[in-house]
């Protein structure tokens, strides 16, 4: 079995003390698309202790609450 690991990084900037929400789908199917992988798993981790990544399955969710992309 050939395993494959495919390692990018994306680098994001909050508002300051605003909470600030950022929708990198667009960029995770790129680098999984240029990456050639094509049955794996993604992992997307964040390396900060006050940053999150979280799964957002209602977009209109964030927008009722006033945020945007």
């Amino acid at each position: 079995m050939k395993m494959t690991v495919h390692k990018k990084e994306l680098y994001v900037q909050s508002r300051g003390w605003i909470p600030t929400l950022y929708d990198i789908s667009k960029e995770i199917l790129e680098i999984v698309k240029v990456s050639g992988v094509v049955n794996s798993t993604c992992c997307i981790a964040s390396y900060h202790t006050t940053c999150s990544v979280i799964i957002q399955e209602c977009l209109h969710d964030i927008y009722s609450f006033g945020f945007e992309f």
